[in-house]
């Protein structure tokens, strides 16, 4: 698989989840990728990432992705209340890559959720 870059959509089984975790195979947003950093040494074999589900919230922690252009079926939506740490061997294939606008978003509201 080509290198899995922020941006990028993939194909992820999460594995086993409990509570209000996202469940099933869906694909997420690559928010990060730790270890891949240009002045960090070694690879942590990790990615930042959010799941999307084609269910919308009106909640301020769910960022809607516009399915033009992004090799995704439906409009879908990032739930950033559920960001996980996965291992890259999670990623099944790349569906498509997000604009720069909605990767910010999401960046964004990541960085308001974390700051609360």
């Amino acid at each position: 698989m080509t290198s899995i870059q922020p941006g990028t959509l993939v194909f992820i089984d999460p594995g086993e989840t409990v509570g209000h975790e996202q469940r099933g195979k869906r694909p997420y947003l690559v928010v990060s990728t730790p270890g891949k950093a240009k002045d960090r040494p070694g690879n942590l074999g990790l990615i930042v990432a959010v799941p999307l589900t084609t269910t919308g919230r009106p909640w301020w922690t769910v960022v809607r992705i516009p399915k033009d252009s992004t090799g995704l079926e439906h409009d879908s939506f990032a739930l950033c209340h559920q960001v996980r740490s996965l291992s890259v061997d999670r990623a099944k294939h790349i569906i498509g890559f997000v604009s720069d606008y909605v990767l910010t978003t999401v960046r964004l509201v990541l960085i308001t959720m974390l700051s609360t």
